[in-house]
């Protein structure tokens, strides 16, 4: 048994979410799973002030996979809901002719698990970094709930991974920070697991309005065996993209214009070129 401490943040203590859902990767009931390949969860919920034990069992056709404590990651403050998430690496191969079960638990309550079965596949290298682009940002918007009073906007992202996954075994850590800082394991906003195929994530995030911080968005893709590709640059700025846009509403240009089509048909096609040329040099 891998027993788990997840001092995940208390920051947002007053939002009252003692489980919401947790995502796997690899994802539930896949077949393809590579032998040497990393286990993540990511666990959405309220963690409590002083951290809540949260208990994980992995077995193969019930024998205990044995691993050392995983790593574990949270949330970072500016998220408006609390959630971490944790990689456990097996000491052993994972048996290709055994079904392997995830099993998570709450205070010795469980609360979620995943299926997945092992394969003779090969974990391909990244050779390519994700795109991340901002496509509208919304106006300034006064919240009040059970996550505290806040005042926000919402924006949408076109994230394009560095490659697809088809083995279900990558993942994406999005990163939101203020102008001026960097990446690091406290600027984590959400970990998204990467779709089969070579195409765009859609996605709304909250970010507080504040002008003076420009808070930035980027990501990097890590895959089953660990690898970690290049971080998306240049940076998406959110008060980068208003004053752009609001620059240009005199002329009736926004995110929904032909402009706007233009510059995520750009976006699209340099995606697309950038993992053609990933593909030629595999």
């Amino acid at each position: 048994m891998l027993t788990v401490l997840a001092v995940l943040g208390s920051a947002h203590a007053l939002c009252d979410q003692p489980f919401d859902h947790a995502a796997f990767v690899p994802s539930d009931g896949a077949k393809r799973v590579p032998p040497d390949s990393e286990l993540t969860v990511v666990v959405y919920g309220e963690f409590g002030e002083f951290g809540i034990d949260y208990d994980l069992t992995v077995d193969a056709d019930g024998d205990d996979v044995a691993g050392p404590l995983p790593i574990v990651k949270h949330f970072q403050d500016e998220r408006p809901d609390p959630g971490g998430f944790f990689v456990f690496r097996p000491y052993a191969a994972l048996d290709t002719g055994a079904v392997h079960t995830m099993h998570l638990f709450r205070l010795k309550d469980e609360v979620a698990s995943s299926t997945f079965e092992a394969s003779d596949e090969t974990i391909r290298p990244l050779s390519a970094i994700p795109l991340v682009q901002i496509t509208d940002v919304s106006d300034p918007v006064d919240r009040d709930d059970a996550c505290g009073a806040r005042t926000v906007r919402d924006v949408s992202l076109e994230i394009y991974p560095a490659d697809g996954d088809p083995l279900g075994v990558s993942y994406l850590e999005l990163h939101l920070f203020p102008e001026g800082s960097g990446v690091n394991d406290d600027t984590i906003f959400d970990v998204i697991p990467v779709p089969a195929a070579v195409e765009a994530i859609d996605m709304t995030i909250e970010v507080p309005d504040d002008a003076e911080a420009n808070y930035a968005i980027t990501a990097f893709q890590v895959n089953g065996a660990g690898d970690q590709s290049g971080v998306s640059d240049p940076f998406a700025y959110v008060n980068n993209f208003v004053s752009y846009h609001e620059d240009d509403s005199g002329c009736g240009c926004s995110n929904a214009t032909p402009m706007g089509g233009l510059v995520s048909a750009l976006g699209f096609v340099f995606a697309a070129a950038r993992r053609r040329r990933s593909l030629d040099q595999a």
